[in-house]
């Protein structure tokens, strides 16, 4: 390289869109190494152990979740964006992100895009013919979601809930009826808690799931019937505060929070919980008592469709709402096995 000084347009360095890992293409945005430049790789001290890369990602265009074995740093000179994985936050221009070796972390382009320099502190992370970067499914996807969903209700399938239908404790008229009478509490809940999540929603992308939700529950004449046929609701505090926790949550959440509640965890656990009752004597009653008949995830395709368009970086949220909902409902339902398993 000469001695004068120079400039060395962004264009003249190669870039690169994607990448094989694992068999998997991976998009990367545009990806430009400073040393895939002539010029730029002579000027660079060639034993030096820092390597220099332009990145940009497109507005809405995702760079997933990934690690490598070196430590870099991200010096974001225009537009925004944001991080998600192992740290989840919004990126603006002056912001300079470090990230350990091994920190999954990965990037969506904002309304302008994202703009960056980025510096491995080692060589480049695609300057040799493996990729030094591995892809992974993050906990910051939608699949992570539905995938902890499934795990808990899993889980949930095999609680002391469960027994009860499984071990004929139900066949006892006393505890049949205690066990009515607790579900009710929830049923009654479940009601309120489809009122109010379609009251308290003015996003225009949620609020008409959450309306056709509210006519599907609440859509049948004898619905309120079916829960008087049902036997007496019981009286008890704890239940009560359990059940109505997820009523207080509509007017907390935001949207996709409220869905994530409603539509992953109740649906799924409350279908499940109709299923069982099926088997057990006075089925019709206890399903009764629960509300009208869940759909379950399959039966939430357009909510899910929605959950879709949402920033990855939301997605690490929404799995602590998945998390939490199910304890909650654990907690609640092993309060209605206290009740049930008391009753003499």
């Amino acid at each position: 390289m000469n001695e004068h000084a120079q400039i060395i347009k962004k264009s003249s360095i190669p870039p690169i869109y994607s990448v094989e890992e694992s068999g998997t293409v991976q998009a990367l945005g545009d990806f430009r190494d400073f040393r895939w430049c002539d010029q730029l790789r002579q000027f660079m001290p060639s034993m030096s152990e820092v390597s220099l890369s332009w990145a940009h990602l497109a507005h809405g265009e995702v760079l997933k979740a990934h690690t490598h074995p070196i430590q870099s740093m991200m010096i974001i000179h225009a537009g925004a964006g944001e991080v998600f994985g192992d740290l989840c936050h919004p990126l603006h221009a002056g912001d300079v992100l470090v990230v350990p070796s091994g920190c999954a972390h990965g990037f969506v382009g904002g309304p302008l895009g994202m703009s960056a320099v980025t510096v491995q502190f080692g060589r480049g992370f695609y300057t040799e013919g493996k990729p030094r970067i591995a892809f992974a499914e993050s906990e910051a996807s939608l699949n992570a979601v539905l995938k902890l969903n499934e795990q808990r209700l899993d889980r949930f399938t095999r609680s002391a809930l469960f027994e009860l239908f499984e071990s004929g404790a139900l066949d006892d008229t006393r505890r049949r009826s205690a066990f009515v009478g607790a579900l009710r509490v929830w049923g009654s809940a479940r009601q309120r808690l489809l009122l109010s999540q379609a009251a308290c929603s003015s996003d225009t992308k949620y609020a008409p799931a959450f309306f056709r939700e509210l006519q599907s529950g609440l859509g049948t004449p004898s619905a309120g019937d079916e829960l008087e046929a049902a036997g007496s609701t019981i009286r008890d505090a704890e239940l009560g505060a359990l059940a109505n926790w997820f009523v207080y949550q509509m007017f907390l959440l935001d949207a996709p929070e409220k869905a994530v509640l409603t539509h992953l965890v109740l649906e799924t656990a409350t279908e499940a919980l109709q299923n069982a009752a099926i088997a057990v004597p006075a089925g019709d009653a206890i399903a009764s008592a629960i509300g009208s008949r869940a759909r379950g995830t399959q039966g939430n395709v357009g909510i899910v469709a929605l959950l879709r368009r949402e920033s990855p970086r939301n997605y690490a949220r929404l799995r602590n709402i998945v998390d939490e909902g199910w304890d909650m409902f654990e907690a609640m339902t092993n309060r209605v096995v206290d009740i049930t398993k008391g009753a003499t």
